[in-house]
């Protein structure tokens, strides 16, 4: 199959990049610039999507840095070890504020 080809060319995803990449991207989801709403929406679409889904053109909008650190996390999180907010120290915490945060701004 295709798909296992693929998977195997790739090797497993690289988690300590992606969990470095990640925190990058939780530091700048912690701002207020146009960058940071994309970033903290991509992160909270990776944490519920069905609550936050996310347009992947917004990904546009992010420098070479944030996108590659974006698409970094993701790899990661198609073979989750563990949820994506677990990476990160009170994490569940982190992401209920930007959750709480980014539903104000839509009010």
């Amino acid at each position: 199959m295709l798909s296992d080809r693929i998977a195997e060319k790739l090797g497993e995803p690289p988690t300590d990049d992606g969990v470095s990449a990640l925190l990058r991207l939780a530091e700048v989801a912690q701002g207020d610039s146009g960058q940071c709403r994309y970033v903290r929406r991509f992160l909270l679409g990776l944490y519920n999507g069905a609550a936050w889904p996310f347009n992947l053109n917004s990904l546009r909008a992010l420098d070479a840095a944030l996108q590659h650190d974006a698409l970094t996390v993701l790899r990661m999180d198609m073979t989750p070890q563990r949820e994506v907010h677990e990476y990160i120290k009170d994490g569940e915490a982190l992401f209920r504020g930007w959750w709480n945060r980014e539903k104000e701004a839509l009010e």
